[in-house]
């Protein structure tokens, strides 16, 4: 999706623990970071079909124990 209606301030990052660092790096102090997309699939679709083991949560956890 390259296009979105109305005002918007966004940045599109497609390497996932990029985007979730920089969602928890911009939060300020008493808001909320969501992340979703994903759904409950334990893996992510890497190069030519392969699976690669992910948890949203555990990298959750990584990116907020560097900052």
């Amino acid at each position: 999706m390259n296009e979105v209606a109305g005002a918007h301030n966004f940045e599109k990052i497609l390497d996932r623990r990029e985007a979730i660092r920089a969602a928890l790096n911009s939060a300020r102090p008493g808001e909320c970071v969501v992340i979703t997309g994903k759904g409950a699939e334990p893996w992510i679709m890497g190069p030519n079909g392969t699976k690669i083991t992910w948890d949203d949560r555990r990298v959750a956890r990584e990116e907020l124990a560097k900052l």
